[in-house]
């Protein structure tokens, strides 16, 4: 990648969503709109022990496999057209307060779009327990969903 093709982008999306605990991990569920440029979309994480799965349905839909290590390929479909995105995760860091009312996660990977590669990418999430809301369920009791806060930061370079 030569130094005139260098890119840089960032967006900060404040939003509120659910969480829920299962036995496979934490999933955690929001909306995205036009002001991500994802239309009508809603967005869900899988947190597992050691990987994350980014599932996006609507106006724009893929699944998108965080994995430290693994190269990951799915199909990005959105209202121009589809194509096969390959992600490769090089940093995966999640840390979970002991309560469990906190979650940072730290994405870091590189995307290749239709096999050629378009840059690094990194995705910050801080998820926090909004005011007012309930406690989070406990592992035997995952189809209460928690309200929470979600803020996110995606720096595209």
């Amino acid at each position: 990648m030569f130094a005139d093709d260098f890119f840089e982008d960032s967006m900060d999306i404040v939003t509120s969503g659910t969480l829920s605990r299962g036995p496979d991990g934490i999933t955690i569920t929001y909306a995205e709109g036009d002001a991500e440029g994802l239309g009508h979309t809603e967005t869900t994480l899988l947190l597992g022990s050691q990987r994350v799965t980014l599932v996006r349905c609507g106006d724009v839909s893929t699944q998108m496999v965080f994995e430290p290590g693994r190269k990951h390929v799915s199909v990005y479909e959105t209202e121009y057209g589809t194509m096969t995105v390959g992600v490769n995760t090089t940093r995966l860091h999640c840390d979970i307060g002991e309560s469990g009312e906190s979650i940072n996660l730290d994405i870091e990977y590189t995307l290749e779009i239709d096999h050629a590669l378009t840059g690094s990418n990194s995705i910050s999430i801080r998820v926090s327990k909004r005011d007012g809301a309930r406690r989070p369920p406990v592992m035997a009791d995952p189809s209460r969903p928690a309200s929470f806060g979600l803020d996110g930061r995606r720096l595209l370079h």
